[in-house]
């Protein structure tokens, strides 16, 4: 089975993520994993920082953020949010997944589990 041609705007949108997150990734990190790293140690508690273009196929793109909080009982942890923008039924939307993050592998199990969020939408909504 061929994939489609990814929709303009989910094209656009994910250029537009590449653009900013090769300005952050430029001369900094050979891979994600070591860039995700980079970001967790230059966050500072109620700050977020985009991570960039996670995966992008023919039916979305997704991006991920990475935020620093303290809770009300005065601990600290990291949330992970993924997003894929897609369109459904010739609308642009955005669906996300968070988690808090724990290693690396927060990421890559969220966005698993957020494609399989989208597959399932696209297949749900169907004309």
């Amino acid at each position: 089975m061929m994939d489609k041609p990814v929709p303009e705007p989910v094209g656009k949108t994910c250029a537009a993520l590449r653009a900013q997150g090769d300005k952050l990734l430029a001369d900094q990190a050979p891979d994600l994993k070591t860039w995700v790293e980079s970001v967790l140690e230059k966050v500072r508690i109620n700050e977020t920082s985009l991570l960039g273009v996670l995966a992008e196929d023919a039916t979305a793109c997704y991006g991920g953020l990475i935020q620093k909080l303290r809770t009300e009982a005065g601990t600290d942890k990291t949330q992970l949010a993924v997003f894929a923008a897609t369109i459904v039924k010739n609308k642009s939307i955005f669906v996300y997944r968070m988690a808090v993050y724990l290693t690396y592998d927060t990421v890559t199990k969220t966005l698993a589990k957020l494609k399989n969020d989208i597959g399932a939408l696209l297949v749900a909504n169907r004309s």
